[in-house]
Protein backbone atom coordinates (compact mmCIF):
# COMPACT_ATOMS: atom_id res chain seq x y z
CA UNK A 1 0.00 0.00 0.00
CA UNK A 2 2.77 2.37 0.68
CA UNK A 3 4.44 1.67 -2.64
CA UNK A 4 1.16 2.67 -4.34
CA UNK A 5 0.88 5.96 -2.53
CA UNK A 6 4.48 6.78 -3.41
CA UNK A 7 3.76 5.96 -6.99
CA UNK A 8 0.36 7.94 -6.96
CA UNK A 9 2.35 10.86 -5.48
CA UNK A 10 5.38 10.68 -7.88
CA UNK A 11 2.31 10.35 -10.51
CA UNK A 12 0.54 13.50 -9.38
CA UNK A 13 4.12 15.12 -9.34
CA UNK A 14 5.00 14.53 -12.71
CA UNK A 15 1.39 15.77 -13.53
CA UNK A 16 1.75 18.82 -12.02
CA UNK A 17 5.11 19.13 -13.40
CA UNK A 18 3.34 18.39 -17.16
CA UNK A 19 0.90 20.89 -16.52
CA UNK A 20 3.61 23.78 -15.87
CA UNK A 21 5.08 23.44 -18.95
CA UNK A 22 2.29 23.09 -20.95
CA UNK A 23 0.45 26.07 -19.79
CA UNK A 24 3.86 27.49 -19.14
CA UNK A 25 4.16 27.82 -23.23
CA UNK A 26 1.03 28.60 -23.33
CA UNK A 27 1.33 31.89 -21.94
CA UNK A 28 4.53 32.74 -23.64
CA UNK A 29 2.43 31.74 -26.78
CA UNK A 30 0.24 34.44 -26.09
CA UNK A 31 2.87 36.73 -25.52
CA UNK A 32 4.51 35.68 -28.58
CA UNK A 33 1.59 36.97 -30.63
CA UNK A 34 2.18 40.40 -29.71
CA UNK A 35 4.06 42.59 -31.78
CA UNK A 36 7.11 42.01 -30.28
CA UNK A 37 10.63 43.48 -31.35
CA UNK A 38 13.64 41.38 -32.08
CA UNK A 39 15.80 40.50 -28.40
CA UNK A 40 12.01 40.63 -26.91
CA UNK A 41 10.56 37.95 -29.43
CA UNK A 42 14.60 36.15 -29.20
CA UNK A 43 14.23 35.77 -25.46
CA UNK A 44 10.37 34.38 -25.50
CA UNK A 45 11.28 31.41 -27.78
CA UNK A 46 14.31 30.65 -25.90
CA UNK A 47 11.82 30.64 -22.73
CA UNK A 48 9.33 28.56 -24.77
CA UNK A 49 11.95 26.10 -25.92
CA UNK A 50 13.65 25.76 -22.13
CA UNK A 51 10.03 25.02 -20.87
CA UNK A 52 9.16 22.66 -23.30
CA UNK A 53 12.37 20.57 -22.52
CA UNK A 54 12.50 21.40 -18.90
CA UNK A 55 9.00 20.73 -17.86
CA UNK A 56 7.10 18.92 -20.68
CA UNK A 57 9.14 16.44 -22.30
CA UNK A 58 9.81 14.92 -19.11
CA UNK A 59 6.53 15.67 -17.35
CA UNK A 60 4.66 13.54 -20.59
CA UNK A 61 6.85 10.97 -20.22
CA UNK A 62 6.96 10.51 -16.65
CA UNK A 63 2.97 11.04 -15.72
CA UNK A 64 2.36 8.45 -18.20
CA UNK A 65 4.80 5.85 -17.37
CA UNK A 66 3.66 5.85 -13.39
CA UNK A 67 0.05 6.31 -14.80
CA UNK A 68 0.32 2.96 -16.03
CA UNK A 69 1.74 1.46 -13.24
CA UNK A 70 -0.36 2.31 -11.53
CA UNK A 71 -3.31 1.23 -13.56
CA UNK A 72 -1.85 -2.56 -13.08
CA UNK A 73 -0.77 -1.98 -9.30
CA UNK A 74 -3.84 -0.87 -7.78
CA UNK A 75 -6.46 -3.48 -9.99
CA UNK A 76 -7.92 -1.30 -12.16
CA UNK A 77 -8.44 -2.68 -15.21
CA UNK A 78 -8.05 -0.95 -19.25
CA UNK A 79 -11.25 -2.38 -20.18
CA UNK A 80 -12.52 0.58 -18.01
CA UNK A 81 -13.73 2.88 -20.01
CA UNK A 82 -12.30 6.23 -18.51
CA UNK A 83 -9.15 4.29 -18.14
CA UNK A 84 -8.95 2.76 -22.03
CA UNK A 85 -9.66 7.02 -23.04
CA UNK A 86 -6.92 8.28 -20.72
CA UNK A 87 -4.81 6.12 -22.17
CA UNK A 88 -5.52 6.68 -25.38
CA UNK A 89 -5.35 10.48 -24.84
CA UNK A 90 -1.85 10.03 -23.22
CA UNK A 91 -0.87 8.29 -26.44
CA UNK A 92 -2.13 11.47 -28.69
CA UNK A 93 -0.70 13.53 -26.00
CA UNK A 94 2.63 11.90 -26.01
CA UNK A 95 2.96 11.80 -29.96
CA UNK A 96 1.60 15.43 -30.44
CA UNK A 97 4.14 16.68 -27.90
CA UNK A 98 7.77 14.52 -29.01
CA UNK A 99 6.72 14.37 -32.69
CA UNK A 100 5.11 17.69 -33.34
CA UNK A 101 5.70 20.30 -30.94
CA UNK A 102 8.83 19.30 -30.21
CA UNK A 103 10.85 19.66 -33.66
CA UNK A 104 8.85 22.91 -34.52
CA UNK A 105 10.49 24.67 -30.98
CA UNK A 106 13.80 23.05 -31.57
CA UNK A 107 13.20 24.79 -35.50
CA UNK A 108 12.40 28.09 -33.67
CA UNK A 109 15.39 27.94 -31.23
CA UNK A 110 18.26 27.05 -34.26
CA UNK A 111 16.09 30.44 -36.62
CA UNK A 112 16.73 32.52 -33.51
CA UNK A 113 20.54 31.12 -32.71
CA UNK A 114 21.20 31.38 -37.04
CA UNK A 115 19.41 34.90 -36.46
CA UNK A 116 22.22 36.00 -33.83
CA UNK A 117 24.44 34.41 -35.46
CA UNK A 118 24.25 36.24 -38.87
CA UNK A 119 22.59 39.75 -37.88
CA UNK A 120 23.01 41.20 -41.65
CA UNK A 121 21.26 38.07 -43.71
CA UNK A 122 17.79 38.35 -43.55
CA UNK A 123 15.81 37.06 -40.16
CA UNK A 124 14.31 33.79 -40.25
CA UNK A 125 12.37 33.39 -37.20
CA UNK A 126 9.62 36.13 -37.87
CA UNK A 127 8.38 33.65 -41.01
CA UNK A 128 8.82 30.39 -38.50
CA UNK A 129 6.53 32.24 -35.76
CA UNK A 130 3.93 33.31 -38.49
CA UNK A 131 3.30 29.79 -39.22
CA UNK A 132 -0.21 28.61 -37.24
CA UNK A 133 1.11 24.91 -36.97
CA UNK A 134 3.11 25.14 -33.90
CA UNK A 135 0.43 27.49 -31.80
CA UNK A 136 -2.19 24.98 -32.76
CA UNK A 137 0.03 21.96 -31.22
CA UNK A 138 0.55 23.72 -28.12
CA UNK A 139 -3.40 24.25 -27.79
CA UNK A 140 -3.66 20.91 -28.59
CA UNK A 141 -1.83 19.93 -25.70
CA UNK A 142 -2.67 21.71 -23.46
CA UNK A 143 -6.65 20.74 -24.40
CA UNK A 144 -5.86 16.86 -24.25
CA UNK A 145 -4.14 17.46 -20.94
CA UNK A 146 -7.06 18.92 -19.50
CA UNK A 147 -9.04 16.22 -20.87
CA UNK A 148 -7.16 13.18 -19.12
CA UNK A 149 -7.17 15.80 -15.75
CA UNK A 150 -11.03 15.57 -15.86
CA UNK A 151 -11.01 11.89 -16.65
CA UNK A 152 -8.34 11.06 -13.75
CA UNK A 153 -10.19 13.59 -11.14
CA UNK A 154 -14.09 12.31 -12.25
CA UNK A 155 -13.76 8.75 -12.77
CA UNK A 156 -17.10 8.37 -14.27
Amino acid sequence: MVFVLAILFLHVTAALWLAVGALGCLVVRGRLRAQLDGSAQHLAVDLLHRLHRLYTLPGVLVAGLLGFSLVTSTGYQFVQLWIAGAAFLWVVLFHVTLFGINPRLAALARAKQRDLANPEDPPRLPSLLAKPGWRRLLDLQALLLLAIIALMTIKP
